[in-house]
């Protein structure tokens, strides 16, 4: 299809007389298709983790929320053991998408993948890493009763917090987590207070080679703050 040259001198001249406005249109013509490339490729990006996921979990997924371009929501049923509870979730960013670049450079928004559940049982051991802050803030307002005891990675410098009556296996666990998965790993906790009580979240450039041991790590985490 191609357009009359009547057509095409007219748009010429209004080109050239009224620059400012043909700036403002082709700008927004472009900041369109940024936006419409970017959905493009957040929602394959979307569609290769979900089925990463599929393969990652023994239970069926179930959505939580409409499948999109903004990622997915789901819940395993089953849950694996020893969990009540087991939730997915997945939100890509895009460079092409115009709302996606102000999120990461105003909010410092990341791509992100998210691991959280809830136990049958209440976790007798507990830990809280976040990146980039210290325990005692990643712990909020309400940290419990019980005293929390802070370490510190030797060969990282990263500082966590534990607490409970066996907390040598998230001593262990966490220190391989944090040696396979940094620097995408960004949050690591088992609190009983909270729920979800067992979360592990990644963010940034997260490839799916690491969704089914980032999955597997958190049913570790999960079992290791039920030993006694």
């Amino acid at each position: 299809m191609t357009l009359p040259d009547n057509l095409l001198e007219e748009l010429r001249v209004w080109l050239n007389e009224t620059p400012v406005a043909a700036t403002v249109v082709v700008g927004l013509v472009v900041l369109v298709l940024a936006w419409y490339a970017g959905r493009a490729q957040k929602w394959r990006r979307t569609q290769v983790m979900l089925v990463a996921v599929n393969d990652a979990t023994f239970g069926r997924c179930v959505p939580r929320s409409k499948t999109g371009a903004w990622g997915f929501v789901i819940g395993v049923v089953p849950a694996p053991e020893p969990f009540r509870e087991f939730n997915i979730s997945y939100q890509p960013m895009s460079i092409f998408d115009p709302v996606d670049i102000a999120r990461m450079v105003f909010g410092r928004a990341r791509t992100s993948l998210q691991i959280a559940g809830t136990l049958k049982e209440v976790p007798t051991a507990e830990i809280i890493w976040v990146r980039g802050q210290p325990p005692v803030r990643a712990l909020g307002a309400n940290p419990g009763s019980a005293p929390w005891i802070h370490t510190r990675l030797d060969f990282a410098g990263a500082e966590y917090a534990t607490r409970g009556t066996n907390v040598g296996s998230l001593h262990h666990l966490f220190t391989e987590m944090y040696a396979r998965f940094h620097p995408t790993l960004l949050w690591v906790s088992v609190q009983r207070e909270r729920r979800p009580q067992v979360r592990v979240m990644a963010d940034g450039n997260i490839g799916v080679s690491e969704v089914s041991p980032l999955i597997t790590s958190a049913r570790a985490l999960g079992r290791a703050a039920l030993l006694e």
